[in-house]
């Protein structure tokens, strides 16, 4: 399905048909390396199960090239099955996949039912190299093993393991690191540097962990006479520690698929369900026109936004207001209220200042929302709101001209600026008029290391009507200002930009919406990975423990204390995974809020909502899951 959508000639000339045709070719990528490695450790498993019956095979005369070709033809009837099946469900439900998919990303559109050969082609060769990798693996066990191994392949024991203390704390030392890393950084750009750092060494904890930490835990338990001499408990401390090496691989590999499902769902549906709020704080009005000037400042024209106003209209939009106001940002270092430093870039934020100088009748207009008083100024003083921190100082020195500061408060609304909130500290410093603005630019120009930054004007037209006019209105204004003088219109600039809201927001739907059905698809996939290594593995723990539970009921045990046993049992291996990943899940929250910050998702609660019932879903899952498999469990031992 994933093939049939990045290939589908119904998107063919669609807006933004590259876009799409990458999302599901890193879908595609994704699920397919996970159907190898899923198939892979469920097939180990399976050929663990049956290697008495080829031990009793080779007993009976079968020489290993026979079972070999017992196996290829096996192998070859149910890759026939298993790809001839998938293929036909795939083309029943590809074009309803790709409905689901411009639903999700808010397109209208039409196109005939189609069979993709290609597709058909690429997901047979694929699985049919995964099958005949599967037939190599299981010959190769089959050959290396001798008829004893064979036979005893599926009830090898193993002995009590022993407490690797160094082991264990190196463990406990890759999660702290990990979640050390999580929640210390706060430079987004930083986070998303370092965040596949943190998942390795929380993936390599959490197996170091459930291998030797709970083999720890569970001799601390026997060592408790109280709770280990008990009917209930014994049996299942005393099988659990003998099995533990196998078991712990199994847990941990819950635990982390388990945090993957929470992760990958709960991030892409935040980002999706907060698109409108991110388009909102992005693009104040409908139609936003930047111009730039690196030179002198460019002045505020009203017959340039009477210009974009008359475009508005004559694309059948009512305007609903409009505005225009001058700024520009120098991007340093403040020190005791002096600019120390002008050259910090992006990346080297997390300890700088971003300061964006504007006049106090434009910070009026476009921050309606403060609700502080702004006080009158003079051309040598200055006011001063900031997003967090504090600024105690009387006076801000800049570039040598020392402005009084008439008053400074904090400014909560700036944390909608999320991105430059999370990078370092946000600052307005208001200015009394266009001539103290225009001299604070010239200081900058003068003096400052690096121009990185151009002062701008900013016109902002907002508007009603039909969505299609909108979008016509953003393809059409840079055309429009292209046919008139518009250095008579907007002055002698070096840049001009126009953003249309309408254009915006159908680019986050088609990126946000195209990692929400990637998300979902793949949370879909590693659930069901999830469930699957569970069963397989209980399924398999139950026949090794049959017998052992048989010999505890021929000397005395009561089948009740039997399923007493394993009820507690199956409870601790089934819920120690579910906690830790929550634990992870917890860790992670800094560091991926910081990520989504950079794709300027400001809403954390809409994340953290998310989280929740993600969680609370995924939790009802799993406990369902551990009804049905704990009674498979129960049945195979009874």
């Amino acid at each position: 399905m994933m093939s049939f959508m990045k290939l589908n000639k119904g998107i063919d000339g669609m807006f933004g048909a590259d876009q799409i045709r990458m999302m599901m070719s890193f879908g595609l990528w994704v699920i397919l390396i996970f159907a190898y490695i899923f198939l892979f450790y469920t097939n180990s498993f399976l050929i663990k199960r049956r290697k008495k019956e080829f031990g009793v095979y080779n007993m009976l005369g079968m020489e290993k090239r026979h079972i070999s070709r017992v196996l290829a033809v096996e192998s070859i009837i149910v890759a026939l099955i298993s790809i001839v099946g998938g293929l036909i469900v795939g083309i029943a439900f590809s074009k309803l996949c790709l409905l689901l998919y411009f639903y999700i990303i808010k397109i209208d559109t039409n196109f005939a039912f189609e069979i993709s050969f290609s597709s058909m082609g690429y997901t047979a060769v694929a699985f049919g190299i995964l099958y005949l990798l599967l037939l190599l693996y299981n010959c190769f066990q089959i050959r290396k093993s001798n008829t004893m191994e064979l036979i005893k392949g599926g009830n090898v024991g193993e002995r009590e393991p022993k407490t690797k203390v160094i082991l264990s704390l190196i463990g406990f030392a890759c999660l702290f690191a990990g979640y050390y890393l999580s929640i210390t950084i706060k430079n987004p750009f930083t986070a998303m540097l370092l965040f596949f750092v943190a998942v390795i060494l929380v993936i390599i904890g959490t197996y170091i962990v459930f291998t030797t930490g709970s083999i720890f835990v569970l001799k601390l338990l026997k060592k408790n006479k109280k709770f280990y001499y008990s009917k209930r408990h014994m049996t299942a401390v005393a099988g659990m520690l003998y099995r533990m090496k196998q078991n712990a691989v199994g847990l941990a590999n819950i635990c982390i698929l388990s945090t993957m499902v929470l992760v990958t769902i709960s991030t892409t549906v935040g980002l999706y369900a907060g698109v409108e709020d991110t388009v909102n704080s992005q693009y104040p009005a409908e139609m936003n026109v930047s111009v730039y000037s690196s030179e002198t400042p460019v002045a505020k024209s009203e017959d340039g936004l009477a210009f974009i106003e008359e475009q508005v209209k004559a694309h059948n939009l009512t305007v609903e207001g409009s505005m225009v106001y001058s700024s520009f940002i120098v991007m340093g270092e403040l020190d005791n209220g002096t600019l120390v430093s002008d050259d910090k870039m992006m990346g080297d934020m997390e300890n700088g200042d971003i300061l964006t100088f504007i006049t106090r009748e434009d910070f009026l207009k476009c921050c309606a929302d403060y609700d502080k008083t702004v006080p009158e100024l003079a051309g040598d003083e200055v006011f001063i709101t900031f997003s967090k921190g504090s600024y105690d100082e009387s006076y801000l020195d800049y570039y040598g001209k020392k402005y009084k500061v008439k008053d400074a408060n904090l400014y909560n609304q700036i944390n909608a600026e999320s991105l430059w909130n999370a990078v370092g500290r946000a600052l307005y410093v208001v200015v009394a008029d266009d001539a103290a603005l225009n001299e604070a630019y010239e200081l900058y120009r003068t003096n400052a290391n690096e121009h990185s930054n151009s002062f701008r004007v900013e016109y902002y037209v907002d508007c009603s009507g039909k969505s299609e006019d909108k979008l016509a209105l953003g393809n059409d204004m840079g055309d429009a200002i292209g046919q008139v003088d518009s250095a008579a219109l907007f002055g002698n600039y070096d840049r001009l930009t126009n953003l249309s809201k309408e254009e915006a927001r159908i680019e986050y739907y088609y990126s946000f919406g195209g990692l929400f059905f990637l998300g979902m698809a793949c949370g879909f996939m590693f659930l069901v990975v999830t469930v699957m290594i569970i069963f397989y593995k209980q399924i398999s723990e139950g026949y090794d423990d049959r017998e052992r539970y048989n010999i505890m009921e021929k000397v005395g045990m009561s089948q009740a204390e039997v399923k007493s046993t394993i009820s507690s049992q199956v409870r601790i291996v089934f819920f120690l995974p579910l906690v830790v990943s929550y634990c992870h899940l917890a860790g992670s929250f800094p560091m991926i809020k910081l990520m989504m910050s950079v794709l300027f998702m400001s809403d954390a609660v809409t994340f953290v909502i998310s989280l929740l019932i993600t969680s609370v879903i995924f939790a009802a899952i799993y406990y369902v899951i551990f009804k049905v498999t704990s009674k498979t469990y129960y049945d195979i031992v009874k």
